[in-house]
């Protein structure tokens, strides 16, 4: 998930003060082993998580609920639980947990903007390190090296061989501030595989638009449903390069657009950036599969400029978040515990977004225990996020993957050659909002209606 600068985003400074005896986490409990069978009920999230395990069934929920599967076990969301588990080394060494519950927190936090919002953009920063003047780091997950968030497997290695270009560009002395980097990453197969040797595709295309400000590296990425030959063209207009339609998708990655301020008559800023994108397709930014609702060009402009304010959740979300670093940071709670404390706090925040989607009364917090008809159901609700695009809808399989500030969202290709496409209309037959098939390479419509079909 994308992690902001906590210094500029006013979400980090927390509403809430822990406890003392959260305070005094790091000093009490010291490498003390203990397995609780259920986690204390001294928190609002203990007392969720309790719930949860004593009434899954009524609220519509499997009984391990703690995976965030549906209970049809048919779907799940854009959350890899299984993955951010696998990075607490030990839930009993308090600064194992420390660690552990600040990445989390920063996952947390890019679900939200990501699944449970309609915005586009997502913002991080990256520093030189002080201590190691190669690294450009994000200090809020980790410390990683931007080199450190991709495989070199990916589209071949040129995802990494990019962003190693990029992070040369801003790390030398000759690159001075505001300087912008450029990469492109569209839609296509990624090279990349499951456990089980299932391809992966991805199913949008993404823009990641950086610039230096001395030591930092801002970075926004931005996602958009952009076809290759848009791609292509955006790419043109940023280097000046003209992609053949015959190019692979390492070509697209590979040409990177590195703009020292002057350069570009039309290039100053991320703004100015999608403002070129814009000129592409006028139309619109994305579009929802599902839905086939439109993002205009107007909302990435207003969160371009408003980057920082992206993570300025109201504060039932901040709340949920904030209870959840109590909750970790007590210690002592086996990794179940820790691991239903993430699916606790993520149902909370999707019920939080429904509510506010559907404009209705405030959630009192009552309902995070007993939902009413009303409400929905948690069932309900994790079906809901299931079916958001990037998360588990349409029958489709979705996997997170690690990429440039955070997690993308891949398509799970497996050795299925038949798919379905919700299509406004059929060009050919003049049917409307039909479901078409797409099949060794053809695209048909239910009326029998049929043409080539290339991603």
């Amino acid at each position: 998930m994308r992690t902001p600068d906590l210094a500029t985003v006013s979400f980090y400074q927390p509403q809430v003060e822990l406890s003392s005896k959260v305070a005094n986490f790091r000093g009490k409990y010291g490498d003390k082993m203990r397995v609780l069978e259920q986690p204390r009920e001294s928190s609002s999230l203990g007392r969720l998580i309790s719930s949860f395990d004593k009434n899954w069934e009524e609220k519509g929920l499997a009984k391990d609920w703690y995976n965030l599967r549906t209970k049809d076990e048919a779907k799940s969301i854009g959350f890899s639980m299984k993955k951010q588990m696998s990075l607490l080394e030990n839930p009993y060494d308090k600064n194992a947990v420390a660690k552990w519950t600040q990445q989390t927190k920063q996952d947390l936090i890019g679900f939200k903007l990501e699944y449970l919002s309609e915005h586009l953009v997502y913002p991080c920063r990256y520093e030189k390190s002080a201590s190691n003047p190669t690294r450009l780091e994000n200090l809020q997950y980790d410390n990683k090296d931007i080199l450190e968030t991709t495989s070199d497997q990916e589209r071949g290695g040129s995802v990494k061989d990019s962003l190693e270009a990029m992070k040369e560009f801003f790390l030398s002395d000759k690159t001075p501030d505001g300087s912008i980097a450029i990469m492109a990453s569209p839609k296509g197969d990624t090279d990349l595989e499951t456990d089980d040797g299932e391809a992966i595709r991805y199913p949008d295309s993404y823009f990641f638009i950086m610039q230096k400000d001395g030591d930092r590296v801002e970075n926004l990425t931005l996602k958009t449903d952009f076809t290759l030959r848009e791609s292509r063209e955006a790419i043109y207009q940023l280097t000046g390069k003209m992609l053949s339609p015959t190019d692979s998708v390492e070509d697209y990655v590979k040409a990177v657009a590195k703009i020292k301020p002057g350069e570009h008559g039309k290039v100053r800023n991320a703004s100015d950036v999608v403002g070129i994108l814009e000129t592409v397709r006028p139309s619109h930014a994305f579009e929802n599969s599902e839905t086939f609702e439109q993002t205009g060009w107007e909302t990435v402009h207003k969160d371009v400029r408003e980057a920082s304010k992206l993570y300025d959740f109201n504060q039932k979300t901040q709340q949920a978040i904030a209870d959840f670093e109590a909750f970790c940071l007590e210690g002592d709670h086996s990794a179940l515990d820790l691991q239903k404390a993430i699916a606790a706090t993520i149902l909370r925040m999707s019920q939080l977004f429904y509510k506010e989607e559907g404009n209705s009364k405030d959630m009192g917090p009552e309902i995070w225990y007993k939902p009413d008809d009303n409400n929905g159901s948690f069932g309900d609700i994790l079906e809901a996020v299931a079916a958001r695009p990037g998360c588990a809808g349409g029958g489709s399989r979705f996997i997170p993957v690690d990429s440039i500030g955070g997690e993308r969202m891949g398509v799970i290709v497996g050795g299925e050659t038949k798919k379905t496409l919700k299509c406004k209309s059929c060009p050919q037959c003049g049917a409307m909002n039909i479901v078409a098939t797409i099949e060794d390479g053809r695209i048909k419509c239910p009326n029998g209606c049929s043409a080539p079909y290339k991603c």
